[in-house]
């Protein structure tokens, strides 16, 4: 091998090294500053509103994340009970972006606002 092909091997292998400690040091950063948060997000069983454990996890988390993979993860990890137990069941590749993991929890948890007076209650016995 020539002098310049090693020089140059060198360099190669030097770029490498800094762009590997680069990223490590990002990785702790973030790792650092997600500790520092100690963020809790809400829980969701699937007894309460849909609609409001969206807006709970957006808010936790909606600006600081703008990743579609981690607002994924980070959602599932919210769900217990039956609400975890329907994510489970999803078949893998289903769910492609944050908003289709977002539309198929509403659409399969949805709340019905209709509001039902004694009247209309008593009406149908």
């Amino acid at each position: 091998m020539t002098p310049v092909a090693i020089t140059m091997m060198r360099s190669i292998t030097m770029m490498n090294i800094l762009r590997l400690r680069c990223r490590r040091k990002a990785s702790q950063l973030m790792l650092m500053s997600l500790k520092a948060s100690k963020v809790i997000l809400h829980m969701y069983d699937g007894k309460s509103s849909p609609n409001q454990h969206i807006y709970y996890f957006q808010s936790q988390t909606g600006n600081v994340i703008d990743n579609d993979a981690i607002m994924a993860r980070l959602f599932i990890g919210t769900l217990k009970g039956i609400a975890f137990d329907w994510f489970r069941i999803l078949l893998s590749g289903s769910i492609n972006s944050w908003i289709d993991l977002e539309t198929r929890f509403l659409s399969r948890f949805c709340e019905d606002d209709t509001e039902v007076t004694m009247d209309k209650l008593l009406s149908t016995v």
